[in-house]
């Protein structure tokens, strides 16, 4: 239970950046071309992996009982998943111009200098 603990810890503290972009300048940009309904599930799935993270860091040493680490083990499913399949998604933000992927990693590095915790993010 300990290195899952320090594993999420890491994960809380490097992701968050990543995960503020995503949802913040990306992700509303994915509405016009892949629809609601797929842009809700991406921030489900972020609030799952979340979830995920801040139970473990609750559960710090004294670990979870067998149907709370069932649920995590769901949790992190589904974020291990949505991060294999994320990767490909700014190609998908039709129309994109230099201007604007410029303005798109500025975005990124401000959310990387912010350096925010994923645990420290409000659902959307």
């Amino acid at each position: 239970m300990a290195e899952a603990v320090e594993i999420a810890d890491e994960l809380d503290r490097i992701a968050g950046s990543h995960l503020m972009f995503e949802e913040k300048v990306l992700y509303p940009a994915l509405v016009e071309p892949l629809g609601e309904d797929f842009v809700d599930r991406l921030y489900s799935e972020h609030e799952e992996g979340q979830a995920a993270v801040r139970s473990l860091l609750e559960a710090c040493d004294e670990g979870l009982s067998a149907a709370d680490m069932e649920r995590v083990l769901g949790q992190l499913d589904t974020a291990i998943k949505h991060a294999l399949s994320c990767g490909t998604l700014l190609s998908r933000v039709r129309g994109l111009t230099a201007d604007k992927a410029q303005e798109m990693l500025a975005d990124l590095r401000e959310a990387r200098e912010e350096g925010r915790r994923w645990t420290e993010l409000e659902p959307r």
